[in-house]
């Protein structure tokens, strides 16, 4: 039996920061929240809902509970799909990995990336991650070794 799997995400949005926690098959990876993600900035001019809103099955969390949720993925419990830090203000998207590195990139490199990845209806699942992750490697702004702590700004 497959352990239950969940993501991860903290937004900022218009100086506000939310912590969601996503479970099952609404857990969604870096590249399957770029997609969403872009889908949402081209129909931004259109819409006043905020990012979070378009996050499926989502729940709030506490900054805290989503520190423990970058510790479960460091600890390689196997549960964690992503933990992601979406910061629309500043137009940065990261991606923690499982090492503890924090990877960054501009928003607008991820919507390329996934645009790039999703352009042919015959790749599977693997392929697009592929080339989505071969398009941002280049592309990284920095990439760090996260320091756990208390969130900074804003929080709901």
């Amino acid at each position: 039996m497959n352990p239950r799997r969940f993501s991860a995400l903290r937004v900022t949005q218009d100086g506000r920061t939310d912590h969601l926690l996503a479970e099952g098959n609404a857990a969604m990876d870096a590249y399957h929240t770029a997609l969403r993600l872009r889908d949402y900035l081209l129909r931004k001019s259109s819409s006043t809902g905020r990012f979070v809103q378009a996050i499926p099955a989502a729940m709030a969390i506490t900054p805290d509970e989503f520190w423990e949720c970058a510790d479960g993925l460091r600890q390689g419990t196997g549960r964690m799909k992503a933990v992601l830090d979406i910061d629309l203000d500043q137009g940065r998207f990261s991606a923690l990995d499982a090492v503890g590195c924090q990877d960054v990139y501009a928003i607008r490199d991820v919507c390329v990336a996934a645009r790039h990845a999703s352009q042919q209806d015959c790749l599977q699942w693997e392929q697009r991650l592929g080339i989505f992750i071969k398009y941002l490697e280049p592309r990284a702004i920095r990439c760090e070794e996260s320091q756990v702590g208390p969130p900074v700004g804003p929080a709901m």
